[in-house]
């Protein structure tokens, strides 16, 4: 009785590792854990009830405004793009249940996770939808590894030569021309856009734009205020102003030589030209705003890095 005992035991541990040991079995953890985690996103999405902002984010100014808010209200900007997001999460969630579609779900369902992965560790949102992102990539992977020899298949399929390719250096010869002549004629321009810093504009590209802000208004000795004014000489030529009370122009041009800027509107292209004063952090504009009886407008700007952090 304890032999038959013990075998029985035996039997049924070997056959229990047996199962343990059979792919199919983690396959089912894996795939069913990924697609009931996604289910809640997709719905959340579908229904618009993700990317949804309280009243004190939309208060808040952009340059203060934290990423995560900004990531928020861009996904959630246009309402069909979001319930498009919920189905590309729901559909490959759905085809992980069966076990027919299992590999189609896995492969439709890596560029929605590895997307979120990307979005939450670039954009530097919260520490527990990071985790979670993580989570849910390494479960769409794990389900493509324990499918390798279909992965494998696919891609032998895909490189495999159906035919005999004649000319190939040729080829490698015309694409190679192709592709430098593409880069040498755009890259050299986007470096040069990206390099634009001066005294006016600051480092835009590096998101330390200059914001001028009014601390003076003259009008030949009399003073005006107005502290309201601020003014933004952008890249290409192209300036905007808040603040204001007249509409600003669009567009300046800068005389370096004769200490010149010239604004040009934009519905009637009409301009005013104004003499030029740049010392350390203040800059003075003056131009002349009645030639019959000549009065001078000047106006003293500060400097103000955008995006800097305090000194503390």
């Amino acid at each position: 009785m304890q032999y038959a005992h013990s075998v029985s035991v035996n039997s049924i541990m070997k056959n229990l590792l047996q199962f343990l040991k059979k792919p199919y079995l983690y396959l089912l953890l894996v795939r069913y854990s990924l697609a009931i985690t996604m289910l809640p996103y997709a719905f959340t999405k579908i229904l618009r009830t993700q990317f949804v902002l309280t009243s004190s984010s939309l208060l808040t100014p952009l340059e203060q405004t934290p990423g995560t808010v900004l990531t928020w209200a861009f996904l959630g900007h246009s309402p069909w793009f979001e319930v498009l997001l919920g189905f590309f999460e729901l559909i490959p969630a759905l085809l992980l249940f069966f076990r027919r579609t299992t590999f189609l779900g896995a492969v439709l369902m890596l560029p929605v996770t590895l997307n979120v992965f990307l979005i939450n560790y670039a954009l530097e949102l919260w520490d527990a939808t990071k985790l979670i992102a993580t989570v849910l990539l390494i479960l769409n992977l794990l389900i493509l590894f324990i499918e390798w020899k279909k992965v494998l298949g696919i891609l032998k399929l895909m490189l495999s030569e159906t035919r005999k390719l004649n000319f190939i250096r040729t080829e490698w010869l015309i694409n190679t021309l192709i592709i430098t002549l593409c880069v040498w004629s755009f890259c050299p321009g986007l470096l040069n856009y990206s390099r634009i810093n001066d005294e006016l504009i600051g480092d835009w590209f590096n998101n330390h734009p200059i914001e001028w802000v009014q601390t003076e208004e003259r009008l030949n000795d009399s003073l005006i205020t107005n502290k309201n004014l601020k003014i933004y000489f952008n890249q290409l030529g192209t300036y905007n102003e808040t603040g204001g009370i007249a509409v600003s122009p669009y567009q300046y041009q800068l005389d370096r030589g004769n200490n010149t800027i010239k604004f040009i509107y934009q519905y009637n292209h009409q301009s005013f030209s104004c003499n030029y004063k740049l010392s350390g952090d203040t800059l003075i504009l003056e131009r002349l705003v009645d030639k019959e009886n000549p009065k001078k407008l000047t106006r003293t700007f500060t400097k103000r890095i955008m995006n800097m952090q305090p000194k503390i």
